[in-house]
């Protein structure tokens, strides 16, 4: 929510590395579904990835928010962490085999946010 943040507000973002890493981003309601199945079904136990299955880079994720709130992104670039994963996409199979699935995709959760940040100007 910074990039989105500071995107609306024109302001630059800083973006480590190429913005090549990729990571699966989903929306804390869909997380909260997880919980709530949880919590209900007794049979769910150990460890489950609450994800979307889905990878998105940086620079992809930068042009979605770009393209949803129809604003560009003043972006400079900064070195790599090298902490950094290059690639951390979620095998969600445990969880979709208890009857979860995420349901808010990437876009519609950007406007989501976006609109909840303008509401709160």
């Amino acid at each position: 929510d910074i990039f989105l943040e500071k995107i609306s507000a024109n302001k630059t973002i800083t973006v480590n590395g190429a913005g090549s890493v990729i990571r699966d981003y989903i929306h804390v309601k869909d997380v909260a579904d997880f919980m709530i199945l949880s919590i209900e079904d007794k049979s769910v136990r150990g460890v489950y990835n609450v994800g979307t299955g889905i990878g998105t880079s940086l620079n992809d994720l930068i042009m979605t928010i770009e393209k949803t709130i129809l604003k560009l992104a003043t972006i400079e670039h900064a070195p790599a962490k090298r902490q950094d994963s290059q690639y951390n996409i979620l095998d969600i199979t445990r969880a979709l085999d208890k009857g979860w699935k995420p349901k808010i995709g990437l876009e519609e959760g950007i406007l989501e946010l976006y609109n909840s940040i303008n509401r709160g100007k």
